[in-house]
């Protein structure tokens, strides 16, 4: 794909092909399909997004209360993208954007009622262990429901820190043994800076694939959205790019609550996850946490934070060393009112599940692990 393709609201693009490490496929171009989805796959073979290319499904905005009527097709929500290759690789400056739009209908009172809309998905497999991705210019925000994201690979993955410093085997390689798998080192943010609010990450190694956050290391899912609390959105045309011009930020409590929760879920298909000493991983009020290793190892000796929301461990062994802590307590949301009176309410503690699913897995639990999902209290007027 070279030239740049204008799709309807809703359309689907879907492209296969380079099945083979040889026979490559590459993007160079852009595509817009406002809420509809874009699939592209190789199998086996590398797919190259180049400097130019641009991919596009972020939702529209509409100000029918400004321009009158609305066209007939339309989208506020973000889309999907699906790139399932073999390789990924991607310029820095390529964009894929699965932004929510909203829309402004005037009201049966005659003033502007305002609708958000949600964020859409992005799913990246064929990452390596040489893919940057803290280059990858992806996005999501929206004054909506964050979006959701999907990184597969068959590298082992680090989140947070800096990459390791490869070790060099102390006797020489077999000539047909295979090489040792890499580490993708993924941003501690986890992309909440860009609007994910819904991360999925999973290595699909046949065996030996390993997810590691580094000891010290705080991973928090602190989304970023669309904030028109105090943005002049009455006056923007139809047709504009609301991610691009309002304010971005993390948005309050109360008014994250009245989205879809946040999660993030950490899976191996055939080896460990291990969470290092004084390592924290945190999900907003409300979300959830899922760590599988259904055919090996999980070792958590850091902090799982999920304040009002769900933990889940899946393990064929599962061990919480001595220090680490399963945080899942309840949250007073206190906020005053227009007339300065404090109102709101208190969430209860939430659940945490350790071995669902798992037939025969084995727990172990140092002294000195802590495992809380207790209330809370607050105060209103």
């Amino acid at each position: 794909w070279g030239a740049s393709r204008d799709l309807s609201a809703g359309a689907t693009a879907v492209a296969g092909g380079g099945d083979r490490p040889g026979n490559p496929r590459g993007i160079d171009g852009a595509t817009r399909a406002p809420g509809g989805s874009i699939v592209l796959g190789t199998m086996d073979g590398p797919l190259t997004l180049g400097a130019e290319a641009r991919l596009d499904v972020g939702g529209q905005w509409i100000n029918a209360w400004r321009d009158g009527m609305a066209p007939a097709r339309w989208a506020m929500d973000g889309g999907a993208i699906a790139l399932q290759v073999g390789e990924l690789r991607v310029d820095p400056a390529a964009v894929l954007d699965v932004s929510g739009g909203g829309r402004v209908d005037r009201a049966k009172n005659g003033l502007p009622g305002l609708r958000v809309g949600n964020a859409g998905s992005l799913t990246l497999s064929g990452l390596t262990d040489k893919t940057d991705l803290s280059t990858f210019d992806i996005r999501a925000y929206a004054a909506g429901s964050a979006g959701r994201l999907v990184l597969e690979t068959k590298a082992n993955v680090q989140i947070g820190g800096t990459a390791p410093v490869p070790v060099e085997p102390v006797e020489p390689a077999e000539p047909d043994a295979p090489a040792a798998p890499g580490v993708l080192v993924l941003p501690a943010t986890l992309y909440a800076d860009r609007g994910f609010g819904d991360v999925t990450v999973r290595v699909t190694a046949a065996e030996g694939g390993r997810i590691a956050v580094p000891q010290d290391i705080g991973v928090s899912q602190s989304v970023k959205g669309i904030d028109l609390s105090a943005f002049g959105y009455r006056e923007l045309a139809t047709g504009a790019r609301l991610a691009s011009l309002a304010p971005v930020g993390e948005l309050r409590l109360e008014e994250r609550l009245q989205r879809a929760p946040a999660s993030l879920r950490l899976a191996v298909d055939s080896g460990s996850i291990d969470v290092g000493a004084g390592a924290v991983l945190r999900t907003d009020v409300g979300g959830a946490l899922t760590l599988s290793a259904v055919a090996g190892a999980l070792t958590v000796s850091g902090t799982l934070e999920a304040p009002a929301g769900r933990i889940e461990l899946n393990g064929k062994s599962i061990a919480l060393a001595s220090g680490a802590q399963l945080l899942a307590r309840g949250v007073p949301v206190i906020r005053p009112d227009a007339r300065g009176w404090r109102t709101g309410e208190v969430l209860p503690g939430g659940d945490i599940v350790l071995s669902n699913g798992v037939t025969g897995a084995a727990l172990a639990l140092d002294p000195g692990a802590r495992i809380d999902d207790s209330g809370a209290s607050g105060e209103c007027d």
